[in-house]
């Protein structure tokens, strides 16, 4: 699941990753905070929907950070994720 938190730092990222560390249904995986997006994995045995999960993580966003824009990116693979972090890390989206 892909997730892109507006404004995200990298002290937000802490607060979000610290909740689930815990969790054994929902991790976080991996994250790229200057592209804003964080790739979580589920667990075989989480029997929620998408949306469910998306809700559950938004609510820790919500909760941990002053941050509200959440989205998730549906439509998004590993290799997205890994792209859009390689072009923000060089330089942004501009620098195309």
């Amino acid at each position: 699941m892909f997730i892109q938190i507006e404004n995200l730092t990298p002290d937000d990222y802490f607060k979000i990753d610290g909740t689930f560390k815990t969790n054994d249904q929902i991790k976080v995986k991996q994250a790229c905070i200057p592209a804003e997006v964080l790739m979580f994995s589920i667990s075989p045995s989480n029997s929620l929907s998408l949306d469910e999960n998306f809700n559950q993580v938004k609510g820790v966003v919500l909760e941990k950070t002053s941050l509200h824009k959440v989205s998730i990116l549906a439509e998004y693979s590993e290799q997205d994720f890994l792209d859009r972090c390689k072009m923000f890390r060089m330089g942004g989206p501009d620098n195309q």
